[in-house]
């Protein structure tokens, strides 16, 4: 039987720290990131088909992982989309903003700050199933 993912009443803040983490659809992203290589000409088909995986999660979600809440599933989707850019920066900032080389290191570390900050805050934010 699949754990269910919404948070339940009385969850501590690991358990649902757990249950809001992203890790199938981050799985699934980086087998596309193998497949697509450094090249940069694949990247931009790359975010096509993470924001598609993010979208199909999103409607798949409560059959597939249990997740039923609306709000939980648009903040695991949200999360999955904040992780690809804290796993990608460097190649985010080249390929899809093409940002100068000088402001790649300061997207870098914005990046890893918001996923860091998001990643503490979404357990505080989950819907509780009743």
């Amino acid at each position: 039987m699949a754990m269910v993912r919404d948070a339940e009443p009385g969850d501590r803040y690991s358990d649902k720290l757990g249950k809001i983490l992203p890790a199938e659809l981050t799985a699934t992203y980086f087998l596309l990131r193998s497949l697509a290589g450094n090249s940069p000409g694949l990247t931009l088909y790359l975010a096509i088909l993470t924001v598609i995986l993010c979208v199909a999660f999103y409607f798949v979600s409560p059959k597939l992982i249990k997740m039923t809440t609306q709000k939980n599933r648009i903040l695991y989707s949200v999360t999955f989309l904040v992780w690809v850019v804290a796993i990608d920066p460097d190649r985010i900032a080249k390929d899809i903003l093409a940002l100068p080389i000088q402001d790649v290191a300061k997207f870098v570390f914005l990046a890893s700050g918001i996923a860091a900050i998001w990643s503490f805050f979404v357990p505080l934010v989950m819907d509780e199933r009743r």
